[in-house]
């Protein structure tokens, strides 16, 4: 239950500061730095933060009533509140979206015809962080390669999935599958996170500021990408435990650790994009629901985002339309052979 309640309070606060982590954005556009304070911007704010408030109060009713039927009914009942919170937030995200449109300023004037030079970088790396973006990888094979070494010490049964009260409950038999399925599945992650941020480096603009902010986003992707090849890992040697039937971590310690990394990493993206120096020449008729980027005529593969941190893809550019779906594609194969 306290996991769950941990969920509650994590989805509350997401989408409590969501609108607002943009010191130049409110609900995704582009409005004058005191627009906020107005009386239509409080008042546009509390009703959303109430709501969010409302249906935070409403999960938790709902998971105590799970929690009475049974600790069975605690996952389900954690992941529909979920996925019910986040749905209706996004709704009032987009109404609170068309409320603000009206006192817009700038965006859609703005030249989006320039980008970096696809020759080099642009001084967004040094030479000692690229031998960084190898590390996650090396992490996965370093795993592979000690369970390789250690194949006649792995059981014949053990533990793969454990429930809210870290009792096991599915076992699986040893196989190639069973084994390097985890490794596997974590080499196919990077593979979706390294794609943004190598479209962020060669495909993302450098006026305005944006240096600073750019490099914290692909620090901050790093970051990431080591916190969860860890995690995959440390998960992917758990047959080589002296209790294989045990989580190889605390339940508590691993769902709080991607969650403390990530929150980091977005602190750090939040702190070095309020800057007042950046600029933001997107169009405000380019972006839907204040979250798609979607301009043929901007050929910037990634552009900063108006909800939230860090960036987002262009979906009008072409090379993004041909890589985004071999991407997920590849990220579902592995997911369906290793869930099956």
């Amino acid at each position: 239950m306290t996991v769950a309640l941990f969920v509650i309070l994590l989805n509350w606060t997401i989408h409590q500061y969501l609108p607002v982590l943009r010191r130049d954005a409110f609900f995704g556009v582009r409005v004058g730095a005191g627009f906020r304070d107005t009386h239509e911007g409080q008042r546009l704010l509390q009703q959303y933060r109430l709501l969010n408030l409302a249906l935070a109060l409403a999960s938790g009713a709902v998971l105590r009533y799970a929690w009475e039927r049974g600790e069975g009914w605690v996952g389900w009942g954690m992941t529909v509140t979920a996925l019910v919170h986040s749905a209706v937030m996004f709704a009032m995200q987009w109404w609170g979206r068309m409320r603000v449109l009206p006192f817009a300023s700038g965006g859609g004037e703005r030249d989006v015809s320039f980008v970096p030079d696809s020759s080099g970088d642009g001084g967004v790396v040094s030479g000692w962080t690229w031998a960084l973006v190898a590390l996650p990888l090396l992490i996965l094979l370093g795993a592979g390669a000690v369970l390789q070494m250690q194949w006649t010490e792995i059981p014949v049964r053990f533990a793969v999935h454990w429930g809210l009260n870290g009792e096991a409950d599915r076992f699986a038999e040893k196989s190639f599958r069973s084994v390097y399925g985890t490794l596997i599945l974590g080499f196919s992650t990077l593979l979706m996170s390294y794609a943004p941020m190598l479209a962020a480096i060669f495909g993302t603009r450098r006026g305005g500021g944006e240096l600073a902010v750019l490099r914290s986003f692909i620090y901050s992707m790093m970051g990431i990408q080591c916190g969860v090849a860890l995690l995959l890992a440390v998960i992917g040697l758990q047959p080589l435990l002296s209790s294989p039937e045990n989580p190889p971590l605390p339940l508590p310690l691993l769902l709080g650790l991607p969650i403390l990394v990530v929150g980091m990493a977005t602190m750090a993206m939040w702190r070095s994009g309020n800057r007042e120096e950046l600029s933001d020449p997107t169009p405000e008729e380019c972006w839907y629901a204040g979250r798609y980027y979607c301009n043929p005529d901007d050929a910037a593969l990634m552009v900063r985002n108006r909800l939230g941190v860090g960036y987002s893809p262009n979906f009008g550019n072409r090379t993004v339309q041909i890589a985004l779906p071999l991407l997920l594609g590849q990220f579902g194969l592995t997911m369906y052979w290793f869930s099956r």
